[in-house]
């Protein structure tokens, strides 16, 4: 072997100026600055080290300095993989088959590394996009740090200030590591900064492989959000961060040496592994079991049994289409066992997955029905498979699951799951229980239109939707337990990710109330339908603050708020999500610009909108020794809530921790449902007076008594009374506070469509004074009276007079009074220059307007933004560019000549935000060819678009009707608007050009005011790079942080518009060229934006 290989040395030397006698002469040795480059710290060099030495100083030319190391390695080494597959690589032809053929029977044609480079610790912020010190000017970045002789880098954690690449060993067919710095003095940086955020860092991991052929390989990173192999953010791929095994990148790569670069974030420690696959030519996609599957009870699916099966593409080119899914033909065998089986239908309400990219995961969603098996008394189906047959170009393949099995549930008195279509179009579950006693159908229960109210209960973190809906038991007797609340159905929405019961979170709950009323509404079983206008807001822990989230947003639909270890904001609540206190970029940014930011998260700040819930029996509970949630946070809530002339039953339960079953004896119901819990609910649903409260204190703190609820009345909870449950009024005197009309209700009949100020805090405040209604708004600009069928009651500004900010409403007027506006679907708009002079308005006036005289379109709550209410429909990825890229540059023979750059990254780039929105929140986005979108498609879903007029038809489209609040050149200049050059865009007057530029912002899809429900094709995003750097920027914004706050992109701290500059990689939203919130008008607002240039 060292015979073979020295001859082989030779012959490559021989050939070298200075020829044979010169080769001979080199010395057999690899310098120590060469190894130190590729992370050798000392002692007997391995064979990988030497080969990685030699691949290193081949690349930069020094040849005989390589030649030294391979020597050595294949001395010291002589089976060496490496060294022979460092040899192989480095000639040509004949002598480099016959080295790789000889490093081939040491293994496989990949060549896995068992040595990572580790480059941290630095301080991470909490956002998702923080600044990378190793990007600034002075080391380039993490590719240039590695082959540099820079041997320190300067970082905040190390006693000495500098850390320096450090070198792990893994086992790498395993390709696993727990990361983690020893080094570091954890206990000491948290006692003098007094911060427990201080445990987060980020840091870089290199691992290397070598491919011995041209060849495909998958690649998966788990326990990261993103990496990319050989360059960095050119392009993104998905890493797996929750380490589910279903994101997998597949790429075809060159003969040669590889570099897989991961950028990793984690508290404390973490472990990454990575795995590189050769990919079988054959298989063309690969599929993954279902998550969870909908139950069946009295052999029938609860409405539409809908379920979801992964898929992965593994052709690294070409997309997946004509998918089709059945039940496999193995599974018919089941039939004869005279059991039921399951069969897959086709149902309407079901987005079509017209394809999927490629390296995409993507969720084939369909809907099921049970089939008689033909024999009596068998409910329960049999286990079966699905078939999934898709074409890749012209041929057609065939993918078999593994088996899949429902569960069956009783009737009543058993939480069962049910399945619905959620607000974007993916298919998710709830827990159901149905109500005991007095919601049955031929009861006087209930209210006059026969419905039943629900408990929509949120869960805390980690919580099963079954566990959830279970724990509302009672132990009646020994080992009888009943489940469920009397005159009441009981919901437990779920929703995988991070979302904290918040935007996504919110309307998922909102979808699962939804379907739940659509399948009873004609009565299920034996039970009266559910009434999603009648809700008992309830949850625990994150739950908790669900509640809240959910009742201050829509506080017209509260029968009562019900909060047990609820906290107020994620962003102040322990250390799970702090705001610019280690964040590379609080160095950097200004003051204006991060205010910006933040208010894009701000509507999820319970506390600031706690008056709304004025005048809705409130009950709000906490351990008094909790230390998940510290009371601190429910006693504040309360405060405020009292503050503010609300009514709270007050529940701080001595020695209790974060959760417990037990209040005051075995079995009770405990947190959630204890005999307090039951009596409260009772209250509400009699429409009684409230239960209060007391406590006797004996002794010092913790040592207290706590008595049972006082009940106004006897009978409470007796079967036989009837349940009324009719919603609170509003008070005589209340206010409205919002802060984004795209997500909240209405609160006492009255709903804000638009504010002065986007994101600034908007207020009404009525009140009712000699027969009159008064109201008093800050920062309103356009509000409506609502009149809902379930409630007529709450519209009480009928047949009253009514004065807003001085303008008087004569309930006499035919054409201006509240009957008259909301009979005409009319609102109230104030004077655009002052918020006094208010004048009847209607949904379409800006389309009367002249096309030259205004934008051709208003923001409502459809369109208000930020930028995650895009995702908050059903919406898809489209890519442009590709076809026209391809015709430039086709050659003779009628096919591409080259490859296209921008646009195959923009393609990348889809895929990468849309296996971000799989992973991190089961989203199910389709990606599309601009060239296959419809007009039926932009009118039913909202779109993410990449590329500018130039390169998207579609955003050419929207360009072309005057939609795009973004100028793009080249554009004359307009009104008091400048030209807009040749690859530039401007946004108001400010001109934005040059490399590493990047754009992403909000557009609507349709013309007028978009103040409807239905906001599927309302929307619009674009993702703009000026060159390749740029785009990796604007993809970056979306990236998400760590669990427990992996957020989809763009769906946490993103306004409507952002601007990316050069220094965006180093200095995170420090780099930040220009950032903001549209107008109503989707103009340029300066008190609402930040520019380092005047744009105004």
């Amino acid at each position: 072997l060292i015979a073979t290989a020295m001859s082989l040395l030779l012959a490559l030397e021989g050939r070298e100026e200075g020829g044979r006698e010169r080769a001979m002469r080199s010395e057999e040795k690899c310098p120590q600055q060469a190894l130190k480059r590729v992370g050798w710290a000392g002692g007997r060099p391995s064979d990988e080290h030497l080969a990685k030495a030699a691949l290193q100083l081949s690349d930069a030319g020094q040849r005989d300095r390589a030649m030294g190391c391979i020597k050595v390695a294949l001395n010291d080494h002589p089976r060496s993989q490496w060294g022979h597959a460092a040899l192989g690589l480095m000639l040509e032809g004949k002598e480099a088959d016959a080295s790789l053929a000889e490093a081939r029977k040491f293994g496989r044609s990949l060549v896995k590394s068992r040595t990572w480079e580790v480059l941290g610790p630095f301080p991470a912020g909490k956002m998702e996009l923080d600044g990378d010190p190793v990007t600034s000017p002075i080391y380039g970045g993490v590719e240039n740090a590695r082959k540099s002789d820079r041997k320190r880098f300067a970082s905040e954690y190390a006693e000495g200030g500098f850390v320096r690449w450090q070198t792990r060993t893994v086992e790498p067919e395993a390709g696993m590591m727990e990361l983690s710095f020893p080094e570091v003095n954890w206990n000491k940086l948290v006692q003098l900064t007094n911060s427990m955020p201080i445990l987060e860092w980020q840091a870089w991991v290199a691992v290397d492989f070598l491919l011995l052929e041209d060849i495909k390989v998958r690649i998966s990173c788990m326990g990261v959000h993103s990496f990319s192999v050989d360059k960095v953010g050119t392009p993104w791929y998905a890493g797996d961060i929750y380490r589910s095994g279903t994101l997998w990148t597949v790429l075809e790569l060159r003969r040669g040496r590889h570099t897989v670069y991961m950028k990793v974030k984690a508290k404390i420690s973490t472990h990454v592994q990575v795995q590189i696959l050769t990919v079988d030519g054959d298989k063309k996609f690969e599929v993954f079991s279902p998550k969870w599957m909908p139950d069946v009870i009295d052999g029938k699916f609860f409405g539409v049994g809908y379920g979801a099966i992964q898929i992965l593409n593994l052709d690294s080119k070409s997309f997946l289409s004509d998918i089709q899914i059945s039940v496999a033909k193995s599974s018919s065998s089941l039939f004869s066992t005279g059991k039921p089986t399951v069969a897959v239908v086709e149902h309407t309400s079901l987005p079509a997955i017209k394809s999927v990219a490629p390296s995409q995961t993507l969720a084939l969603q369909f809907a099921m029905e049970v089939v008689d098996g033909g024999q009596g008394g068998q409910r329960c189906p049999s286990s079966f498979r699905v078939e999934i047959r898709a074409r890749v170009e012209s041929k057609e393949f065939t993918v078999t699951s593994e088996t899949i099995s429902v569960r069956c549930r009783e009737k009543e008195n058993q939480s069962f799951i049910m399945s619905f279509v959620d607000h974007d179009g993916s298919v998710q579950h709830a827990a159901v229980v149905p109500p005991l006693k007095s919601c049955e159908l031929g009861r006087a229960g209930g209210r006059a239109d026969g419905k039943c109210p629900v408990v929509l209960s949120m869960h805390g973190t980690g919580v099963k939707a079954n566990d959830q809906a279970d724990a509302y038991k009672l132990e009646v007797k020994k080992d009888v337990w009943e489940f469920g609340v009397r005159g009441a159905w009981v919901l437990a929405p779920t929703r995988h990710g991070a979302h904290n019961w918040e935007s996504s979170g919110m309307l998922s709950s909102l979808s699962a109330l939804d379907a739940l009323a659509k399948i009873t509404e004609a009565g299920w079983n034996k039970f009266l339908p559910a009434d999603p206008s009648r809700i008992i807001f309830a949850g625990h822990s994150m739950g908790g603050h669900g509640a809240w989230h959910i009742s201050t947003h829509f506080p017209d639909k509260a029968l009562a708020v019900v909060t047990a270890a609820g906290w107020m904001r994620k962003e102040y609540y322990g250390d799970s999500n702090v705001l610019f206190e280690h964040d590379i970029c609080t160095s950097y940014v200004d003051a204006q610009l991060k205010a910006i930011f933040e208010s894009s998260v701000v509507e999820s700040y319970v506390d600031l909108l706690a008056p709304n819930l004025k005048g809705i029996p409130i009950l709000a509970r906490i351990g008094q020794e909790d230390r998940a949630v510290p009371p601190w946070q429910q006693r504040r809530m309360m405060r405020i809530l009292e503050e503010g002339g609300a009514t709270v039953v007050w529940e701080e339960i001595p020695g209790k921790e974060h959760w417990w079953w037990d209040t005051e004896k075995q079995s009770d119901g405990g947190c959630i449902n204890d005999d307090n819990m039951r009596a409260f609910f009772a209250a509400v649903l009699h429409n009684t007076s409230l239960p209060v409260v007391d406590y006797s204190m004996s002794g010092t703190k913790s040592k207290s008594r706590k008595k049972k609820l006082k009940v106004p009345s006897s009978g409470f909870l007796d079967e036989e009374s009837e349940f009324v449950a009719s919603l609170p009024p509003a008070p005589h005197e209340f206010d409205l506070i919002v802060m984004n009309p795209a997500s909240q209700g209405a609160r006492g009949g009255l709903r804000v469509l638009q504010l002065h100020r986007p994101f600034a805090q908007g207020r009404i405040s009525v009140k009712l004074a000699n027969d009159t209604w008064i109201l008093k708004t800050r920062n309103i600009r356009r509000f409506a009276f609502e009149k809902s069928a379930a409630t007529p009651h709450r519209l009480h500004f009928f047949q009253r007079d009514v004065l807003v900010d001085g303008i008087l409403f004569s309930a006499s007027d035919p054409h201006e009074s509240v009957e008259a506006l909301v009979s005409s679907s009319q609102h109230l708009c104030s004077d655009p220059l002052s918020n006094s002079k208010w004048r009847r308005c209607r949904e379409d006036e800006m389309l009367s307007k002249p096309a030259a005289q205004l934008f051709p379109a208003e923001k409502g709550p459809d369109t208000y933004g930020p930028a995650r209410l895009v995702a908050e429909s059903p919406f898809f990825f489209v890519v442009g560019g590709q076809k026209e890229e391809c015709e430039a540059s086709k050659g003779a023979d009628g096919n591409c000549s080259r490859q296209p750059s921008l646009s195959h990254l923009m393609l990348s780039g889809a895929v990468y935000l849309a296996n971000l929105h799989h992973s991190a929140a089961d989203a199910n986005p389709q990606i599309l060819l601009d060239e296959q979108v419809t007009d039926s498609m932009r009118a039913g879903a909202n779109l993410i678009l990449f590329g500018s007029p130039k390169d998207n038809k579609v955003v050419r489209h929207y360009q072309q009707q005057g939609l795009l609040p973004v100028r793009f050149g080249p554009m004359a200049a307009a009104a008091n608007l400048p030209e807009v050059p040749d690859g530039a865009f401007a946004i108001g007057k400010c001109i934005f050009q040059g490399p590493s530029v990047g754009v992403i912002f909000t557009f609507p899809l349709r013309k007028g005011l978009s103040v409807g429900d239905a906001r599927a094709g309302a929307l619009g995003l674009v993702i703009v790079g000026a060159d390749e750097d740029g785009l990796r920027d604007v993809l970056s914004l979306g990236q998400p942080t760590i669990p427990p706050m992996v957020r989809p992109p763009y769906a946490n701290m993103q306004p409507d518009f952002v601007v990316t500059g050069p220094e965006l990689t180093w200095k995170g939203i420090g780099g930040v060229l220009a950032s903001g919130y549209w107008g109503n008008s989707w103009e340029f607002l300066p008190e609402s934006s930040y520019s380092i240039d005047p744009c105004a």
